[in-house]
């Protein structure tokens, strides 16, 4: 399987998003075709196309509890606890994970 070169994507995806905006945006005046090509090429957060970043993501563990559960323990709010069972939000079937659980607690 072939892999992805994020850096190479990004300066195409930078290049192409150029050449496309100042084709769709023409004006004569090669000044300013210059100047706003020249915007958009910067890296960053200035330019067209902002820098790429790599975050990690730890798998989340199952607390093995439902709000409602909590909420019988006293730890949440059970009015709360049940409105959002009634808007579907969390569910009565929906387990927290751990680390939900214990930002509630």
């Amino acid at each position: 399987m072939s892999q992805l070169d994020a850096l190479n994507l990004v300066d195409q995806l930078r290049e192409r998003l150029i050449d496309f905006g100042t084709s769709e945006a023409f004006t004569y005046d090669a000044a300013l075709r210059k100047a706003v090509s020249r915007a958009w090429s910067r890296g960053g957060v200035d330019g067209l196309v902002g820098d790429i970043w790599v975050e990690a993501s730890r798998a989340s563990k199952s607390s093995g509890l439902t709000l409602r559960q909590l909420a019988e323990q006293g730890e949440f709010d059970v009015q709360l606890a049940e409105q959002l069972a009634e808007t579907g939000a969390i569910t009565d079937e929906i387990k927290l994970y751990l680390h939900q659980v214990e930002s509630i607690r």
